[in-house]
């Protein structure tokens, strides 16, 4: 399955945050990012399309919640999320240095 995946922060990516919420990914029409004030809690990663929002916990990939997708997108959403956990994970990491 062909997917526009474009990856909008790598390893030493810090020149292209953004200070409030930091966009890690956008694949299809999603965009992967959290907000700068989150780093006290577990990693996870917020997705965005127009205007329906889920959060989901990286470690394990579990849906923490959603506003606005349909069961099926979510469905869709997590196979993307556990897909990238890695990159989702390495982005947080260096945002949130421990």
């Amino acid at each position: 399955m062909g997917r526009l995946a474009e990856v909008v922060v790598g390893a030493g990516g810090a020149s292209v945050w953004s200070r409030t919420m930091p966009t890690v990914a956008r694949i299809g029409p999603y965009r992967f990012f959290f907000f700068a004030n989150e780093g006290l809690e577990p990693a996870h990663i917020h997705v965005q399309r127009d205007r329906c929002l889920a959060k989901f916990w990286l470690n394990p990939v579990v849906l923490a919640s959603s506003s606005g997708f349909a069961a099926h997108e979510i469905r869709r959403i997590g196979r993307l999320v556990e897909e990238n956990r890695g990159q989702f994970e390495e982005a947080w990491r260096e945002f949130f240095p421990s």
